[in-house]
């Protein structure tokens, strides 16, 4: 059994670009990079994250990550058809400086679809013990469900998962029960939980009353962050949950966040649109 911090994942699209809706740091530079993994694996984190559409963060951890750690990547959103597995996993280990990989991943519902002889090869790579791991990331569980009944049991899964959003539950603890190996991610949603709601545009309304409620019950965000991992880290059928940091002080308070007691977090909305618990559907401004 992992303890906590062996269940996080290091995120590390912050590592290629400048990503979340509470960033104002942008993006991480070599040598925080540094830092990071070497908290990371000092703290008992193993496994990244990463994704060839992540800006050069595949490179950057190539340079970094001295064996140390499992690695994740996922296949650009938008690859094109002709392209052949093979060379999309050649791109992804030349970048990381690996020769086998620990998963790969689609990086979304829509490219899985499209691309079924990908996903033949991905499988024939991993015979070949290139890829030790084949899955899907995925937004919502009717997709996870279609690709199920198109491919099968993938070997693991990617979904949002937050103390927001618990769409998956069910479906991530049946998966779990006959060995589906469960990552989450969208723990903190970009950093929502933590941006003041007088700051938010009127997309973000029917949730503003729960996200006060948060606010006003954690001394400050540092606290909140540790509520809301830990609620996420205590989950059973989850095996990996992802976060991004920007600095190693934010993987520190991180990691120490199953040291920290924390309150009763409030009832969530009952019903909230897919809009709102989907980051790529918000307002842009």
């Amino acid at each position: 059994m992992f303890s906590k911090n062996q269940k996080i994942a290091l995120g590390t699209v912050q590592f290629g670009l400048q990503y979340g809706i509470g960033n104002k740091e942008g993006k991480t530079n070599s040598i925080e990079v540094s830092k990071i993994l070497n908290i990371a694996h000092i703290e008992g984190i193993h496994l990244l994250d990463t994704a060839q559409a992540y800006g050069d963060s595949e490179k950057v951890i190539g340079r970094l990550h001295e064996n140390r750690f499992r690695i994740v990547t996922k296949i650009k959103p938008n690859v094109e058809e002709s392209r052949s597995a093979e060379v999309l996993v050649q791109h992804s280990l030349e970048s990381l400086n690996l020769n086998s990989i620990y998963g790969l991943l689609f990086h979304n519902a829509i490219s899985a679809f499209e691309n079924p002889k990908i996903v033949s090869q991905l499988k024939d790579l991993q015979k070949q013990g290139i890829i030790q791991k084949v899955g899907f990331s995925v937004d919502t569980p009717n997709e996870l469900n279609q690709l199920i009944s198109r491919y099968g049991i993938p070997d693991i899964i990617q979904i949002p998962f937050s103390h927001l959003d618990q769409r998956f539950e069910k479906l991530a603890i049946d998966l779990h029960e006959v060995g589906v190996e469960i990552h989450t991610r969208s723990t903190f949603l970009q950093g929502l939980f933590f941006v003041d709601t007088e700051e938010l545009p009127e997309f973000f309304e029917p949730i503003t009353t729960y996200l006060d409620r948060l606010r006003n019950d954690y001394d400050d965000n540092r606290q909140l962050a540790q509520a809301l991992l830990n609620f996420s880290l205590s989950k059973d059928f989850i095996d990996y949950v992802v976060i991004g940091v920007n600095n190693e002080s934010q993987l520190i308070e991180n990691c120490n966040s199953y040291k920290t007691p924390s309150f009763d977090l409030p009832e969530p909305p009952r019903k909230i649109s897919d809009n709102i618990l989907s980051p790529y559907l918000w307002p842009t401004s």
